[in-house]
């Protein structure tokens, strides 16, 4: 999993504790039994941060340092030039098997062409460099106390795990969305449909969601990221996740939201906030479109775990939906969002309004039973 800063906060980074204390805040929550890698370019600038499982003994071989060098190789053509490794042992591993884990992520990175600045391990809130021997332990609250700041003082926040993170997007089915699976079997999508044949009734539909996600009394240069929506109406969910299953809604959405500027960061948090509790309480048979637009948000943010997060709740739904594999893929390989920005930058707001454009990530898949004029 990758995350990448689609716009970079001015932070001063002094020692390699001060990155370590940043690791939750760039990955978004705090991980456990996990290598870090976190990149820069020759100007000491953040380019990249990649997550990676904790590696069992058989995979210390082969696949954990594949899949470390793939990241470097990724990393070094998205401009890196060095990195800091940041682990997150198994507080259940013996300690010989992190000197292994070491041993191997050091050596993988080996003939990257990406320089291995910094290694050292996270253990208990201690922070201890491995590399500069004999290192002392760091308590991390306290040496990393001025990065957390700044983080803060950005409006930028983490979950204490992943799971909490994945709890934003998918989890136990919410009574919201029991209700409108049942109402969806009763009425077969009638009366939910949205009429979409005009262009004035799809522009109303599209208008309607952003005008939810980004409420026209919250300043866009909001610095909390996560203010509190209602819910819409029940009717107003199903109807917006079968019209975003339409491109001519979908894509002029996500154009529009590709306009957030440095500027206007808090605008772009909140409408993936407002996404995200949507797709938490819509029902499976038409969450599909609406989870690809999170997760191709979330992505455009340099968010990379939610993306994911959101491209699998997606796929979970519809396998062949073609906007959550690219954003999975996209991430995995560690793609910069600024290609998405420029891949819907190619387009004008008309040709997507209107649908005559392929823009290459028009599929949603298989289309719901529920859409009746959907092209997309």
């Amino acid at each position: 999993m990758t995350t990448q800063p689609a716009h970079q906060p001015k932070l001063i980074l002094r020692s390699a504790a001060d990155v370590a204390a940043s690791v939750p805040y760039l990955l978004g929550f705090a991980p456990t039994s996990s290598i870090v890698l976190v990149f820069f370019d020759v100007d000491q600038r953040h380019v990249l941060t990649a997550r990676i499982g904790w590696p069992t003994p058989a995979d210390l071989s082969q696949p954990c340092l594949a899949l470390v060098i793939e990241t470097c190789r990724s990393a070094r053509g998205n401009g890196a030039d060095g990195a800091q490794v940041v682990l997150y042992p198994p507080a259940s591993r013996p300690p010989s098997l992190h000197t292994e884990t070491v041993c191997a992520v050091a050596d993988s990175m080996r003939g990257t062409e990406i320089a291995l600045r910094c290694l050292g391990t996270i253990a208990d809130g201690f922070w201890r460099d491995l590399l500069d021997l004999p290192g002392q332990a760091e308590q991390l609250n306290d040496s990393g106390l001025s990065a957390s700041c700044q983080w803060v003082a950005n409006g930028i926040s983490y979950l204490p795990d992943r799971q909490s993170l994945v709890e934003r997007i998918d989890g136990d089915p919410t009574t919201t969305c029991i209700r409108l699976t049942a109402a969806l079997q009763v009425s077969g999508g009638e009366g939910y449909a949205p009429a979409m044949s005009r262009a004035r009734d799809r522009r109303a539909i599209e208008d309607a969601i952003y005008n939810y996600l980004l409420p026209a009394d919250i300043p866009p240069t909001l610095d909390t990221p996560d203010v509190q929506l209602q819910l819409p109406p029940d009717a107003h969910i199903l109807r917006w996740a079968l019209a975003l299953a339409d491109r001519r809604i979908r894509e002029p959405l996500l154009w529009r939201f590709a306009q957030v500027t440095p500027e206007t960061d808090g605008a772009g948090r909140q409408a993936l906030a407002g996404l995200s509790l949507l797709v938490r309480h819509t029902p499976d048979p038409v969450i599909a479109a609406l989870a690809s637009c999170a997760a191709a948000l979330a992505w455009q943010q340099g968010n990379g775990a939610l993306a994911q997060i959101a491209a699998e709740r997606g796929l979970k739904a519809d396998p062949r939906n073609v906007l959550c594999k690219l954003v999975f893929k996209a991430v995995e390989q560690g793609v910069h969002p600024s290609i998405w920005v420029e891949m819907l930058n190619s387009m004008t707001l008309h040709e997507l309004r209107s649908g005559r454009m392929q823009s290459g990530m028009s599929g949603t898949g298989t289309r719901s039973k529920y859409v009746r004029d959907c092209p997309g």
